[in-house]
């Protein structure tokens, strides 16, 4: 998975990237603070990749909006 984002990274012109993983409990009392602290993290980000492993790359149109990570807090 991390060198297919360094490939994914590097083919979009980029000489940097930085991979982080989130683990959020929903039902931990500070989840709209985490929330809030992953979006100010990524708001400037000039390339976000996202890795959905319940999606895969020959999903029909609309599989994304069925992805469980929809169900997360996001």
């Amino acid at each position: 998975k991390l060198q297919s984002f360094c490939e994914v990274a590097r083919s979009a012109g980029y000489l940097w990237a930085w991979g982080h993983t989130w683990c959020i409990d929903s039902n931990n009392i500070h989840l709209q603070q985490s929330v809030n602290s992953i979006f100010i993290r990524y708001r400037f980000s000039a390339l976000t990749i996202i890795y959905l492993s319940d999606i895969l790359p020959s999903s029909k149109s609309g599989a994304m909006a069925k992805s469980i990570w929809n169900s997360r807090g996001w």
